[in-house]
């Protein structure tokens, strides 16, 4: 699932792809690969925006995807991932301005800064245009 956080006075904003959601079941591999989990990925993100002078109440976030792809081993994982991102967001008072979430469909999100636009493509052509 994509977590796109904005500053939009800074003209800052950062995306994360997430592929799964807690780094504690995968740790050898969450140490390699922070930014592949939900949770140590919005860690990793919220540090290096803080970097650039950007804190939490600068912020709004977009969240895109958390589909459950299929039947079976792995299709709560988008939903999972979906739960972490919010509760995340959540504790460090970040708004969701929107959400376009769950169903069983894949997208594509391209980010563009500045100005701010964030476009979400599904298949079959329909694609969704924030800015």
């Amino acid at each position: 699932m994509g977590v796109c956080l904005v500053a939009e006075p800074q003209q800052v904003a950062a995306l994360l792809h997430a592929q799964l959601p807690l780094s504690k079941r995968h740790k050898e591999r969450a140490r390699a690969q922070p930014a592949l989990f939900a949770d140590s990925g919005l860690v990793l993100l919220f540090r290096e925006l803080e970097a650039l002078g950007v804190g939490p109440r600068d912020l709004r976030a977009f969240l895109v995807g958390g589909a459950q792809m299929g039947a079976g081993v792995g299709s709560e994982i988008g939903p999972q991932n979906l739960r972490v991102a919010r509760r995340m967001l959540w504790r460090q008072n970040i708004p969701i301005e929107q959400e376009l979430v769950g169903g069983a469909m894949a997208r594509t999100v391209h980010l563009q800064v500045p100005p701010f636009s964030l476009e979400v493509k599904s298949p079959g052509g329909l694609s969704t245009t924030i800015p």
